[in-house]
C-alpha cells in the first residue's frame, strides 16, 4: 500500500535525522522538521498541478523546486549528515518561495495572498532554533512583506487573474493552513 510505504520511508528519514548523538528533545524537533517538510513536499502536488493546469508553468515551477530541494537534503538527512544545512534550507525556502510565488502570479489579490505561508517557517524557526535563532527569519518575513506591498500595484496591474473559483479556494486554503499548521 502507498500509505504505509510513505508511512515507513518517513520514520526512517525521521529516525536518520534524529540520529544517536542528539538527545530527545533535538530528537524530536528533528523528526518534525522531517515530517513537515514530506507533508509539505506531498501538499506542494496540488499547488504544481494546479498551476500547470492554469497554464502558468513559472508559478508551478516554484513548488516544484521547492520539492526537489527537499527530496535531495531528505537524501542526504538519510545518511546521518547535513541536518543543520537541511534546517536552513528548510526555513529559507519556506520564507523565500511563498513571496516568490506571490510575486509570479500577480500580487496579493491575484495570489490569494499565499505569502502569508512564509510566517509558518518565522514561527517554525523559533521550534527549530530557539527565539533567538528566530529573529532573522521573522525579519526576513516582515521585510519581504514590505517589499510586497511596494510591488504590488505593479504585479497586480500585469497579472492574469486566475479563475475567481481558485483564487477564493487558495485563499481559504492559505488562512486555514497557517492558521491550523500554526496552531498545531
Amino acid at each position: 500500500m502507498i500509505s504505509a510505504g510513505v508511512r515507513r520511508l518517513g520514520t526512517r528519514l525521521a529516525a536518520s535525522a534524529a540520529g544517536p548523538d542528539v538527545g530527545s528533545s533535538e530528537s524530536a524537533r528533528r523528526t518534525t522538521l522531517v515530517v513537515a517538510s514530506l507533508t509539505i513536499s506531498g501538499l506542494a502536488i496540488a499547488w504544481v498541478g494546479t498551476f500547470v493546469v492554469l497554464g502558468r508553468p513559472f508559478a508551478a515551477a516554484i513548488p516544484f523546486a521547492s520539492q526537489v530541494a527537499t527530496w535531495i537534503g531528505l537524501a542526504v538527512v538519510s545518511t546521518g549528515r547535513g541536518f543543520a544545512a537541511f534546517r536552513s534550507g528548510q526555513i529559507a525556502m519556506m520564507t523565500v518561495l511563498p513571496f516568490l510565488l506571490q510575486w509570479s502570479v500577480g500580487g496579493y489579490a491575484a495570489s490569494s495572498a499565499v505569502s502569508l505561508w512564509a510566517l509558518v517557517a518565522a514561527l517554525g524557526a523559533v521550534f527549530f532554533l530557539g527565539a533567538a535563532g528566530a529573529v532573522p527569519w521573522f525579519i526576513a518575513f516582515c521585510g519581504l512583506t514590505v517589499i510586497s506591498a511596494v510591488i504590488d500595484p505593479s504585479l497586480a496591474a500585469g497579472a492574469v487573474p486566475l479563475p475567481e473559483l481558485v483564487r477564493t479556494t487558495f485563499f481559504g486554503l492559505n488562512v486555514l493552513g497557517v492558521a491550523t499548521t500554526s496552531f498545531v
